[in-house]
């Protein structure tokens, strides 16, 4: 049998040798440029390809040493994904906090930070974890909704629960058809209203007449709808 031997990855795939200490004492800001190489990314990287299992060596028994599997990450990739982990030492509780279902698009940037440094830590006693979560777009969901974030508030910060839909209000206008027995509708006259609505920014999104007896209609029921700005 032989024996296996753990050993360091090559230079070029080597994680960045950090000391956590001086992360959990200053919060860094989000570079907007390091963020959108991240997501560049990991949008072309599909496949986290392994190294390792090559006869590095005989043990004294003469048994062949393998050199111990690594994953063999982009370059570039873990010292980015560094960057953004978060400046808390309570990361496990914080991620676990987060459950076994992770809604990424609602989480705030700490939260998004806390998801981010899970893996990053966790790699160092579980090689693969970061490829895994590469693989399953887990750390694209992460990053992608950090730049969502940066974009709306100019910056990282965000200390409430956002989420990405928008608000909207609306009007119902009923307009009366003209006729005897109803059921004519004045074109030109109905244009000019809708036009003045859109003026306002109303968007017609519905018009369904109202029948009187015997089918025909005796007024048209318009709803509009309008943005409401933040």
């Amino acid at each position: 049998m032989m024996n296996k031997k753990k050993s360091e990855p090559p230079k070029t795939m080597k994680r960045p040798e950090t000391d956590y200490g001086p992360i959990a004492k200053e919060e860094r800001p989000v570079n907007p440029d390091r963020l959108n190489d991240l997501i560049d990314l990991l949008r072309n990287t599909r496949k986290i390809e392994w190294g390792g299992g090559d006869v590095i060596g005989k043990a004294e028994d003469g048994k062949d040493i393998l050199q111990w599997p690594f994953p063999k990450y982009p370059d570039g990739l873990c010292e980015l994904l560094l960057e953004l982990a978060e400046p808390d030492r309570n990361y496990i509780e914080n991620y676990e906090r987060l459950g076994d279902s992770i809604d990424y698009g609602s989480l705030t940037m700490e939260e998004l930070r806390t998801v981010i440094t899970h893996y990053v830590r966790g790699e160092r006693f579980c090689d693969g974890l970061i490829a895994g979560a590469v693989e399953d777009g887990t750390l694209l969901k992460v990053a992608e909704r950090m730049k969502v974030i940066c974009g709306r508030n100019g910056s990282e910060s965000e200390n409430r629960k956002e989420t990405d839909m928008e608000r909207f209000e609306y009007k119902v206008v009923v307009y009366d058809t003209t006729g005897f027995f109803g059921g004519k509708v004045e074109i030109d006259p109905l244009e000019n209203e809708l036009n003045l609505m859109g003026d306002d920014g109303w968007e017609l999104v519905s018009c369904t007449s109202a029948n009187q007896s015997y089918g025909s209609s005796r007024s048209l029921v318009c709803i509009f709808k309008r943005k409401i700005e933040e």
